[in-house]
């Protein structure tokens, strides 16, 4: 199983969808990043498709009401309010 995940893991660097940041002792990937254009393609495509929306912060979530995620990085407020 864990020769499997090498094999897909290889595929997806070889194909520059993903990024090695850091090497084990061995030369093996130990932390991968997914490349700058692909995240932003992911990010517009679940947007588009009303999958998830990925915010900075908000305040309101009027806008958002038709996603089925919402991410929600580095907000520091208590005064969300969901509503269902």
């Amino acid at each position: 199983m864990e020769d499997v995940a090498d094999d897909y893991l290889n595929q997806l660097v070889q194909r520059s969808l993903l990024q090695v940041v850091v090497k084990n002792e061995f030369g093996r990937p130990k932390q991968c990043q997914i490349h700058d254009l692909i995240r932003e393609l992911i990010l517009n495509r679940t947007a588009q498709e009303g999958l998830f929306v990925f915010s900075k912060c908000i305040t309101t979530f009027e806008s958002y009401r038709n996603f089925r995620h919402l991410i929600l990085d580095r907000c520091r407020s208590d005064n969300f309010q969901l509503r269902g």
